[in-house]
């Protein structure tokens, strides 16, 4: 049976359809090849009741702007469909869809902040354009993993706003839809709802299961923590970790992610955090990853983490004491401790505060403060330190301060 072909309207490309993909409310999606390159793409054809000057309007704005070029997570459309059919042509994103990808979760807490931060900076450039994605849920992502690197596709941006065309003609996915999408008749998607998506797929990737999960046990359940405008599983108002849920307990995460998830639901439309902040938030997640020493499990440190966050672990992260010349031990076990002159017999040499230690998630950390300077044993010598940079502290270092030596063990 001969295989159905169809030309593009502006490049000419010749694409033959392979294998359905999938099909929704406004069409069908096909796995497809360009016959010119051997390419791989995807074919959206159009349902009847969305061939419509409107429909063909804003295919035609998007395929124009190329969004690939911008991003290589964008995979919208390249070009359009119009003989017969209505439909456009898409560069075809690898992997799996983000949906399938959650089900069987083999995938580390830094990849997670990683496959966000390609998501986030994505729907960043797109907002930066006044476009707004229109529908991200976890249907619309695919996830292609390398090793250790999850490569990201946003797909399906039939349901798109921007000013410079008529409306959508949907309103996304009832899983991820904002409050006001939910309740006022004729509401369409925006920057603000897709702000609200993206902070309902970030839990959903982040901590392993929908922000809704415990409060949906009926519709109207789910419909009013949906729409309550707080963060359901918010440790500042349930004590509950949430574990018992599914996935992650929310203290994995540190305080700046928790307050943006805080603001990612509110009714405050304005309040919620772009794509920006995500951005800048996770990243500053992936540099403070930590692993617990005992189960090996990832979380984001901060100073509040004493314990492994993991319910099934909460082992107590090792304390290291400062051993001075005097016999005196040094608990270094808080978020700032101190060494100076007082400590250490009113050593002339040795600054009122000489060095500060400090205790973040299982690890210490050290920052030399002192007018004469710190030196590390490493290597056969003393090796100065720079002021002002918080170091590393590990047991059975041999520390200098001044002319004072002091070991950490």
């Amino acid at each position: 049976m001969k295989k159905k072909s169809f030309k593009t309207e502006i490049q000419g490309i010749k694409v033959v359809l392979e294998d359905l993909e999938g099909a929704g409310g406004e069409g069908e999606v096909y796995r497809a090849r360009n016959t010119a390159t051997g390419e791989l793409v995807a074919v959206k054809l159009f349902s009847d009741k969305f061939k419509t000057p409107d429909t063909l309007h804003r295919i035609r704005f998007l395929a124009s702007l190329n969004l690939q070029k911008a991003s290589p997570v964008l995979c919208g459309p390249i070009d359009t469909i119009y003989n017969g059919v209505m439909g456009h042509v898409a560069p075809w994103a690898n992997g799996i869809l983000l949906d399938d990808f959650l089900k069987d979760p083999q995938f580390t807490l830094m990849e997670a902040l990683q496959m966000c931060v390609a998501i986030a900076h994505g729907i960043g450039i797109l907002h930066a354009k006044e476009i707004a994605h229109g529908d991200i849920q976890a249907m619309n992502v695919k996830v292609h993993k390398q090793g250790d690197v999850a490569r990201i596709g946003l797909i399906d941006f039939d349901n798109y706003r921007c000013r410079s065309v008529p409306l959508p003609a949907m309103v996304g996915q009832s899983m991820y839809m904002a409050p006001e999408l939910r309740e006022k008749p004729g509401a369409v998607p925006d920057l603000f709802t897709d702000r609200f998506e993206l902070a309902v797929v970030f839990h959903e990737i982040l901590l392993l299961r929908h922000p809704a999960a415990g409060y949906d046990g009926t519709e109207d359940q789910f419909m009013k923590a949906m729409c309550s405008g707080v963060w359901m599983q918010d440790r500042a108002r349930n004590r509950k970790d949430g574990s018992a849920l599914g996935g992650y307990p929310v203290i994995v995460l540190n305080p700046e992610m928790e307050s943006l998830f805080r603001l990612g639901f509110s009714r405050d439309a304005t309040s919620r955090p772009s794509p920006r902040d995500w951005t800048n938030a996770l990243i500053n997640a992936l540099n403070a990853i930590g692993v617990c020493p005992v189960c090996g499990v990832q979380f984001i440190v901060d100073s509040s983490k004493l314990n492994c966050p993991l319910p099934l672990c909460h082992k107590q992260f090792p304390e290291l004491r400062a051993f001075l010349p005097n016999g005196r031990e040094i608990p270094l076990s808080s978020g700032s401790v101190p060494i100076g002159r007082a400590d250490l017999n009113n050593a002339p040499k040795v600054s009122t505060r000489h060095v500060v230690f400090h205790k973040i998630g299982p690890d210490t950390w050290m920052t030399a403060v002192g007018t004469n300077p710190t030196f590390r044993w490493a290597g056969g010598n003393w090796i100065q330190l720079p002021n002002d940079r918080k170091l590393l502290v590990q047991k059975g270092d041999k520390l200098r301060l001044a002319d004072i030596e002091i070991r950490v063990a």
